[in-house]
């Protein structure tokens, strides 16, 4: 577990604590966008409990809860890889379907490297993303970040997967 902690104006940055994760999963759940747009369309109580306890016990992953004078709006995983250079991967960031469009998506996502920047010097940012997720897709470019490889996956249905990595260096 990787801690972050940090405010800016009326919104906190916090890692996520077991004691959370029963109000942190409501929220998710009830996020429309967030389980097509990230692929997570039967996530269960017990499978989000899993993505907590790999990020608990790994010195590296970071899961944080964003609030805005205390409610929840939103959360954000990752991990940092100390590797030369030192890189971040974004795994998933979703904001409250009712906060999108207006620029708070982008603040954060800017808090937040900014932060890695600042505290660790970290200036390699990825995020690995569905091609067909064309919201998620448009947020990156906007936030510049820029498509370094096409790759196709297949799962565990045989379906294949084709994603995209997006890049940015600060």
């Amino acid at each position: 577990m990787f801690h972050i902690e940090f405010k800016f104006q009326d919104i906190e940055i916090l890692s996520i604590e077991k004691q959370d994760l029963g109000n942190i999963y409501e929220w998710y759940v009830n996020e429309e966008l967030s389980k097509s747009q990230y692929g997570n369309d039967n996530i269960c109580k017990k499978d989000f409990y899993e993505r907590f306890l790999e990020y608990y016990f790994s010195e590296c992953e970071f899961f944080l809860k964003v609030n805005r004078r205390g409610n929840l709006i939103g959360i954000l995983k990752g991990r940092i890889e100390f590797k030369n250079p030192n890189k971040v991967w974004i795994t998933y960031i979703i904001i409250d379907h009712s906060l999108r469009g207006d620029g708070l998506g982008t603040e954060i996502l800017n808090r937040v490297i900014s932060y890695f920047v600042s505290e660790y010097g970290i200036c390699k940012f990825y995020v690995k993303v569905r091609e067909k997720e064309e919201k998620c897709v448009e947020f990156l470019k906007k936030n510049r970040f820029r498509i370094i490889r096409f790759t196709i996956e297949k799962n565990m249905s045989m379906d294949n997967n084709s994603f995209m990595i997006f890049s940015k260096t600060v």
